[in-house]
């Protein structure tokens, strides 16, 4: 088994060499564990930023330290105005991080730069969200996840849907079961997925990632 994790993390390094040119790329340091390689080069001269993960840690699932290399590596390629290519090898989420995984995926997003097309979607799945969880919100079994989360609720940093204070756990729970309560399959027909997915409400809600909101841009 050491042998196939030592061949995969390998393997993610190769992508990227071959991707840049020969010599070329340079790694940054990452977190011990966190499944990414990151770095930057050259693509026939041209600078460019790179990372990949690998596929054997952890069945390749994103945590909260590879989602903070991946948004080092965004940054970094934004701040030298270079592109960024990544080669995603992975099964979702790490969901032994809860909250924390999925809120990498939302300081991921957030980092990349949105066409004003998918800005303009984007916005629209947002209203969408926020419209089903306010119905969804009155109604079990949304009503019955405040109950039994009566200990992490009127503190916290996060809100629910109607502005009760919580916990970000508790919020990403009862805010995505509220959405999810009120919607169906063509409620978003301009979009291929659910907006008020379970999922959505946590990156929403709080990112670990960064120390601004994961929404600004949607105002």
């Amino acid at each position: 088994m050491q042998l196939d994790r030592d061949a995969a993390f390998g393997l993610a390094r190769a992508r990227l060499e071959l991707l840049c040119d020969a010599g070329s790329f340079r790694p940054v340091r990452s977190a011990v564990g966190d499944g990414v390689v990151a770095g930057h080069g050259r693509v026939r001269g041209r600078p460019v930023y790179a990372w990949a993960q690998d596929g054997t840690l952890l069945g390749g699932s994103l945590g909260a330290a590879g989602g903070e290399t991946i948004v080092r590596t965004l940054a970094a390629a934004e701040r030298a105005r270079a592109p960024v290519v990544g080669f995603p090898h992975s099964a979702g989420a790490r969901l032994q991080e809860g909250v924390a995984a999925l809120a990498a995926y939302g300081a991921i997003f957030r980092a990349q730069a949105l066409a004003p097309e998918v800005l303009h979607h984007a916005k629209r799945a947002v209203i969408d969200l926020h419209a089903a969880m306010l119905s969804g919100a009155v109604t079990a079994p949304a009503t019955l996840l405040e109950k039994a989360l009566a200990d992490e609720l009127d503190r916290g940093a996060a809100r629910l849907a109607l502005g009760r204070k919580a916990t970000v756990r508790a919020a990403a729970l009862i805010n995505g079961a509220a959405a999810h309560t009120t919607e169906v399959d063509d409620i978003y027909r301009d979009g291929i997925y659910h907006p008020g997915a379970p999922t959505i409400p946590v990156p929403t809600l709080s990112s670990p990632l960064s120390n601004e909101p994961t929404l600004r841009g949607f105002s």
